[in-house]
């Protein structure tokens, strides 16, 4: 039977040393942090006792094991950060390394002014571990020739696919950096495992977003200089979509919305009878209003799809963006995208 020859004292005396020494080198040891692994939601809570640009140590008497996805939550007087991180290393008993995985551009330029201040240090420039960082530019969403998977490997098609396979009557799939995927069910949001996405970072939102608009030019300026932006995607045999991508903090989110391939029946809808003859004037203006999700656009569509059964006219929709697709009945009908 083998035999495992426990470390000498000398040995843990000089790792403890080299701990001790590592922890007070920096000065960090009033810095708290929290460290969440999001699958189990379990929560650890520690201490700094080194930084750098690229990763953290932090003091915690029951570490995560090595390979562990992580969030990473730290704060001082002045100043807050979250990261998403990966365990490189950890010690029962002593703590855990964690490698930053990502960092949006301005995160990454406060963090290296932050730990140049904690080390008594007037520029960040003056260090030779940290680089003093041009202002990022807002990142252009543009489509590559290639573009088709995030960083992970896992495609969009196949992210998008998976969570609304993952419940038929998800009404909203949600993509936020520094998170799992979500879908709301039933009025509350709802994490999603997503092997090899078990949280979602800043360059796997852009790299989503920029698949999801595509060759859109006017999505892309659009997002450029509104900072949010509106348009449909069809997964072909699953699901059509409507899309909203917007900015937030520096990075890109995306929600997205399931659109019901079949075109709602007015006499299922269960609305007031009365309703139906406001398809009979030829002039006039309607308005159909409420709340997210109370059925404005179901009501449209079923409006829209009882002229087209009805009457012989030439329907022209303009829409932003395209949801249900209308087929040529009784009517012609015609469907603009806006802008």
């Amino acid at each position: 039977m083998a035999t495992v020859e426990a470390p000498s004292k000398k040995d843990l005396d000089r790792n403890l040393q080299a701990h001790e020494k590592r922890s007070h080198a920096r000065c960090l040891s009033n810095i708290s942090a929290q460290v969440i692994e999001p699958r189990s939601h379990t929560l650890l809570r520690g201490r700094i006792t080194d930084i750098g640009p690229r990763g953290c140590y932090v003091d915690t008497i029951n570490p995560f094991p090595m390979g562990t996805a992580v969030q990473i939550h730290m704060a001082s007087d002045n100043h807050s950060f979250q990261f998403v991180g990966r365990v490189v290393h950890a010690t029962t008993g002593l703590g855990m390394g964690m490698a930053f995985m990502e960092i949006a551009p301005e995160q990454e330029i406060a963090l290296q002014q932050w730990i140049a201040e904690l080390r008594g240090e007037t520029n960040p420039s003056t260090s030779k571990e940290l680089v003093a960082l041009p202002a990022p530019e807002e990142p252009a969403m543009t489509a590559p020739d290639s573009i088709t998977e995030p960083a992970s490997g896992v495609s969009t098609q196949s992210l998008l696919s998976q969570m609304l396979l993952s419940s038929r009557s998800a009404s909203d799939l949600i993509l936020s950096p520094y998170q799992a995927p979500h879908v709301r069910l039933n009025g509350q949001v709802v994490q999603v495992q997503i092997p090899g996405l078990e949280i979602l970072t800043p360059k796997h939102t852009a790299r989503i977003a920029t698949d999801i608009i595509g060759e859109n030019q006017i999505a892309q300026q659009t997002l450029k200089e509104d900072g949010s932006c509106d348009l449909s995607y069809s997964i072909p045999g699953i699901a059509r979509l409507r899309v909203n991508i917007f900015r937030q903090r520096g990075t890109h989110a995306v929600v997205l919305r399931p659109i019901p391939t079949n075109i709602p029946d007015f006499s299922k809808l269960n609305l007031p009878p009365q309703l139906a003859q406001i398809v009979e004037p030829k002039s006039g203006l309607v308005l159909v209003t409420g709340s997210t999700g109370s059925g404005k656009t179901s009501t449209l569509a079923a409006l829209i799809n009882l002229i087209n059964e009805t009457k012989a006219y030439h329907i022209i929709t303009i829409e932003d963006p395209i949801e249900f697709t209308h087929n040529h009945k009784k009517a012609v009908i015609n469907q603009r995208a806006f802008p």
